[in-house]
């Protein structure tokens, strides 16, 4: 009856649930099975949203190059469909995966500056580009505007009770409030985020976001959701070795003059092995 509209999507919502809860070996199967299901009837929107949990998978599992691989394969299958709904979508998908791993350049422009009116979503209200307008404010250390972020984002997803929207305006708001305020008003902040997300046993929004909230977290009572915040510290941990991998490798110094100079030396001088 709807020509094949939606095919794969009992499979999407099973991975992403199983990601968003820290099931991940699930989560990779489910997402396998949506991307070829969904493929059989064309319908490229939930091949990106299976891919983006293969991403994220990635990144939980310290492979963040295999990560990027699977977005420059997205982006380009997306090019290819010419679509303009899915470049936006790709874009944001893409936003979020540079976001939590600190890479402000990597963000479109029109996501970092909330140029919406280059927007081709065909809605008004679900707000998924906010998370990504978040992120960036969270990278540019605009605290203050990330407060004013959070309100709008509050006042999308509230009225429809939105839980993952909720839960980012939760995170969110701790960031900016923890930066302003300190970690009394950010842990106050987080709180309702927390209850709402241990009901449903969510923690991977937490996790990829621990290098901003490790501290907040730490800092929570002893009795407040202890092992529900373990398990984010240990997943987190999985996260945190992609972050150091992309993150420390830039901080090794360039080589010098002098020193290309001479591994320039080396090349020249060293024996020529001639062919068997």
């Amino acid at each position: 009856m709807a020509n094949g509209c939606g095919t794969g999507f009992e499979h999407t919502a099973r991975a992403e649930y199983c990601l968003e809860t820290g099931d991940l070996s699930n989560a990779e199967l489910f997402a396998y099975k949506a991307i070829f299901k969904a493929k059989t009837k064309n319908q490229l929107c939930l091949v990106i949203c299976g891919n983006l949990c293969l991403v994220r998978l990635a990144l939980l599992n310290g492979k963040p190059h295999k990560a990027f691989s699977l977005l420059n394969k997205l982006r380009t299958e997306v090019e290819t469909a010419a679509h303009p709904v899915l470049f936006n979508s790709v874009d944001i998908a893409a936003a979020y995966i540079y976001g939590i791993l600190d890479k402000l350049e990597q963000i479109p422009y029109w996501l970092q500056d909330e140029d919406f009116s280059r927007c081709n979503l065909f809605y008004q209200g679900i707000g998924i580009n906010y998370t990504a307008v978040g992120q960036a404010a969270v990278l540019r250390k605009s605290y203050a505007e990330l407060e004013v972020i959070v309100e709008t984002i509050r006042e999308i997803y509230k009225p429809n009770n939105h839980i993952f929207g909720l839960i980012y305006v939760g995170i969110y708001d701790a960031i900016a409030k923890k930066h302003l305020y300190g970690l009394e008003k950010a842990g106050q902040a987080l709180l309702p985020a927390i209850t709402m997300a241990a009901a449903d046993a969510i923690i991977t929004p937490f996790a990829e976001n621990l290098p901003e909230l490790y501290p907040v977290l730490q800092s929570m009572p002893p009795q407040e959701h202890r092992s529900w915040i373990n398990q984010v510290l240990k997943l987190g941990e999985r996260f945190m070795q992609s972050w150091k991998i992309i993150n420390e490798q830039e901080h090794i110094p360039p080589l010098t003059e002098r020193e290309r100079e001479v591994l320039t030396l080396l090349v020249k001088a060293a024996p020529k092995k001639k062919l068997p």
